[in-house]
């Protein structure tokens, strides 16, 4: 191994020795404008390298392996100072050149534990979203106030846990609280717990345990967490083929309830995805949903399905310094009453932030990592009455809300909060996004959300269902 090569691994875990050295030639044959030179002397006055007896540091010679492992064992003397990405790196070092530090005479015995306990930290991380929302609206219909007192506000912890059990399989859970209004009880819930293992059984990857349903479209058929399935992804040519199934968990039911709408409730998606060029992209997908719906997850009066299936077709085009994402969605419904059978949906996005094939507001428009930046996003969306089958939708109940039970019997109850923002829907959004510190966000989100199909509701005044009004501040870590 030659010298330049290690000092360049050991160069990442300066950190762990406190780098605050004089500017000092330790060697006579580094000059001060060698590219190595700070990095050198950092290691010499660590006491990590001694150089040889005529004071030179023979940076053109080869070093052994009993040489290199001295250094290890000293810098595992430091490791308290280390982050994560340091330790990792020593811990495979040590894994390398675990002879020649049994062979040194130091105190291998007390090593090995630390060697050990750190093997098995580098294979575990935790990160976390802290999240707090102030919401507002204007309901569209008479006798209906506006969200007033701690009903405007809400809160939601994220405890977020990573793995690797080996370089094929890694894990990722999610705990979390659900979004608690102030004043309430908060409640911890399993939110993401799955398994991913990569190039098994001839497929790319293949995913198990709950995770989103995010293997369809760019989102308006989609749900960002709380669904038990498994996903699948394999290259197949110039396509990106996913597939889905899995069972849709429903906890924010209209009704409350936080089981399953019924008995079948599961979802199966196909995805074929191909990239055109560099400033286009396109996707086409199918599904299948056994999810019965009824007035309670629909904009309407009353009436219901027992099953859907239907086709997507989305985009992500870039153009100039802008970004322009659509898609349109075709369901055919089994067993409807009340609403036809063959309901559509779509819509169109413009933003100038970062690119990705995922809707806001279920994907941020700018970088958490940096800070100062901002972006904007613009998006209409026109959706018949049960094109989403219940429990799913981009749209959810996350990006608006309002009171909802009658005042005078006009029927209001039936638009809430769990559904009219992704179902009998003409609305526009508006959004700003900006990253005030690293991984620190603020957002300001406008809606004004208008019935679409009036001839299947009853007792509303007009269109208008409600203008609704968001700020939300996100720390992650």
């Amino acid at each position: 191994m030659k010298k330049t090569v290690f000092l360049l691994i050991i160069a990442l875990v300066l950190g762990v020795l406190g780098t605050a050295f004089a500017a000092e030639a330790p060697f006579s044959d580094v000059p001060a404008n060698h590219w190595s030179y700070n990095a050198i002397t950092n290691l010499s006055k660590a006491g990590l390298i001694e150089g040889y007896s005529d004071g030179t540091f023979g940076g053109h010679k080869i070093v052994s392996r009993y040489e290199m492992a001295i250094i290890i064992a000293r810098i595992m003397t430091k490791l308290d100072k280390a982050d994560d990405d340091q330790k990792a790196i020593v811990g495979k070092l040590s894994k390398e050149f675990a002879n020649e530090l049994k062979s040194l005479n130091v105190n291998t015995s007390s090593i090995e534990p630390r060697v050990a306990a750190l093997e098995q930290k580098a294979h575990v991380w935790f990160g976390g979203e802290s999240r707090f929302r102030f919401f507002g609206d204007h309901p569209g219909q008479p006798g209906y106030k506006s969200l007033r007192g701690s009903d405007q506000y809400d809160f939601r912890q994220r405890f977020k846990f990573y793995g690797d059990i080996n370089e094929n399989i890694t894990w990722n859970a999610y705990l979390e609280t659900n979004p608690v209004k102030f004043g309430n009880k908060e409640t911890l819930t399993v939110d993401v717990a799955n398994v991913t293992m990569k190039n098994y059984w001839g497929l790319d990857s293949i995913r198990f345990g709950r995770s989103p349903v995010d293997a369809f479209g760019s989102g308006l058929f989609g749900k960002p967490t709380n669904s038990d399935g498994v996903m699948i992804k394999k290259k197949i040519g110039t396509a990106d083929f996913k597939g889905y199934v899995g069972n849709v968990k429903t906890g924010n039911n209209a009704d409350g309830s936080t089981t399953a709408i019924s008995t079948a409730n599961t979802v199966t998606s196909g995805e074929l995805g191909f990239k055109i060029d560099d400033s286009l992209t396109v996707k086409t997908s199918y599904y299948w949903s056994d999810i019965y719906t009824d007035q309670g997850a629909m904009n309407i009066a009353s009436g219901s399905f027992n099953q859907s299936n239907g086709y997507d077709l989305a985009f992500l085009k870039k153009t100039g310094k802008l970004f322009v994402l659509g898609e349109y969605m075709g369901t055919q419904l089994s067993g409807a009453k009340g609403i036809p059978s063959n309901p559509k949906g779509w819509y169109l996005q413009i933003s100038n932030g970062v690119p990705t094939f995922l809707l806001y507001p279920i994907a941020n428009i700018v970088d958490v990592k940096k800070p100062g930046t901002d972006a904007w996003v613009v998006s209409y969306r026109s959706i018949d009455p049960g094109t989403l089958p219940a429990g799913i939708g981009g749209f959810s109940m996350m990006t608006s809300q309002s009171y909802t039970s009658a005042i005078s019997g006009s029927g209001w109850g039936n638009y809430n909060i769990y559904t009219k923002a992704t179902d009998n829907v003409n609305a526009w959004y508006f959004a700003y996004q900006k990253v005030l510190a690293k991984n620190f966000l603020i957002s300001f989100d406008y809606q004004i959300i208008n019935i679409k199909n009036k001839a299947v509701t009853s007792g509303l005044i007009g269109n208008a269902l409600d203008k609704c009004y968001l700020m939300k501040l996100e720390y992650f870590y």
